[in-house]
């Protein structure tokens, strides 16, 4: 972890550019996957009544997720230090119901506008929360989503030297614009068909979410799509497992 009062030593220009080289290389999108195949991703929890609203569906569905959590609202770091907060329940809840975690930074900033040093402590702040909260095992993805997506050479080299995978996806859910819950389990539906594969991108921070998580599996599956999940060493196909990089 990173210590708010040191004052980090740059690194060098050309081992930066490597490391956002090794990063783009081993980033996932979602073309990973296998043929009708797609990864429930959710960002910005845990959410004190959405997220348990949402692994309710998701046992019901017999579906696993990953869920990107924001470092704030797992609780607090000082001096490297990590103090899980209240939503601790909550992600041992997730973790025994077989889903799992990746790190979503501290604050939510678009990173590339920040500093090499400041992305480190947005990255590394979160990661040991993680660390605190969530046991060595299936439960820890090694997974890193930027905010809004947004990364750049920066952004990408110190996700590589905090020995994580940069994460994205390729079919949008806009559920943090759209207040209508059926349009928003048409739209994951409509674009999972039109990329025949995919990580989906949902927030466990909205009601209007949680209307149409149940919508867009119901349909997905009468549609012949299978669900993937991080069995802690790689993705593999639920419930019947298939082989997938990890990641």
């Amino acid at each position: 972890a990173l210590d708010h009062e040191l004052v980090a030593v740059p690194e060098p220009i050309a081992d930066l550019t490597e490391a956002a080289a090794r990063a783009r290389v081993l980033e996932w999108n979602g073309e990973e996957l296998p043929e009708r195949t797609v990864l429930l991703t959710f960002d910005d929890g845990p959410h004190p009544g959405f997220t348990p609203a949402i692994l309710d569906i998701l046992k019901e569905q017999d579906v696993h997720a990953v869920f990107f959590h924001i470092g704030r609202n797992l609780g607090d770091v000082s001096r490297g230090v990590a103090t899980p907060g209240h939503n601790q329940s909550i992600v041992s809840g997730l973790l025994l119901e077989g889903h799992a975690v990746g790190n979503h930074s501290f604050t939510h900033p678009v990173l590339p506008r920040l500093d090499s040093q400041n992305i480190a402590r947005e990255i590394a702040d979160t990661e040991t929360l993680i660390e605190a909260m969530v046991p060595e095992g299936r439960g820890r993805t090694g997974g890193f989503r930027p905010p809004y997506g947004a990364r750049d050479d920066k952004v990408l080299a110190q996700t590589d030297l905090h020995h994580l995978r940069s994460v994205v996806w390729n079919i949008d859910s806009e559920d943090w614009a759209d207040p209508l819950p059926q349009s928003i389990a048409h739209r994951v539906v409509q674009e999972a068909e039109k990329a025949g594969r995919g990580i989906i991108l949902m927030h466990d921070i909205h009601a209007r979410t949680v209307e149409a998580l149940p919508i867009a599996i119901r349909e997905l599956k009468s549609r012949g799509f299978q669900f993937a999940r991080w069995n802690g060493q790689k993705l593999v196909v639920d419930p019947v497992s298939g082989a997938g990089p990890p990641l």
